[in-house]
């Protein structure tokens, strides 16, 4: 299992917090989900594998959060 902390941008509420959450809970495979709002970070756990991390960069860009590269 491997751990990461992402920047997203957009996310303005607790609504997008939720939003987030939820949608990447919906994924499967990804644990741990904590969303913190005034620093615009996700951090999650799931298997390490290159295709759930790809997954994972496409589920937030069609939530709207896409990630800071």
């Amino acid at each position: 299992m491997k751990t990461e902390t992402v920047v997203v941008t957009n996310m303005k509420c607790m609504g997008c917090v939720n939003s987030v959450k939820m949608g990447l809970t919906n994924l499967g495979g990804v644990t741990d989900i904590v969303v913190d709002l005034p620093s615009s970070t996700v951090t999650f756990t799931y298997d390490g594998s290159s295709e759930k991390r790809a997954e994972i960069s496409s589920k937030l860009q069609i939530l709207g959060y896409p990630e800071v590269k």
